[in-house]
């Protein structure tokens, strides 16, 4: 049985320029248990990569990113969101495309 998802991922390009971009991206607890500690994941599509982040930390493998909480907004009441965002880089002259999946602590989001 497969469970429900727990989060909700909104992710927006805010500025896009022809060799970068920034990003913002929310994450809301969608469950009814409050989210103590989480990991989000996500591919970033071909030619892009992270440059510069803020509201957690970032690490990349490949292309994909991992951003983990900071001790501020480790924390995620069930009906709650936070923000976390970065600014990117792509190739000349691309728009920035946006990811196609996020996972949440290892579970898909919404």
């Amino acid at each position: 049985m497969e469970e429900s998802p727990t989060c909700a991922v909104r992710y927006t390009v805010h500025g896009d320029w022809p060799t970068g971009f920034t990003s913002q991206i929310w994450i809301r607890n969608i469950g009814t248990d409050p989210i103590d500690g989480w990991d989000l994941e996500w591919e970033m599509p071909a030619g892009q990569s992270v440059a510069h982040h803020w509201s957690s930390t970032m690490t990349t493998e490949g292309a994909t990113v991992t951003a983990t909480n900071l001790s501020w907004n480790a924390g995620i009441l069930a009906g709650q969101e936070i923000t976390i965002g970065f600014a990117g880089a792509k190739p000349f002259g691309e728009a920035a495309a946006v990811p196609t999946w996020f996972r949440l602590n290892g579970g898909a989001c919404e």
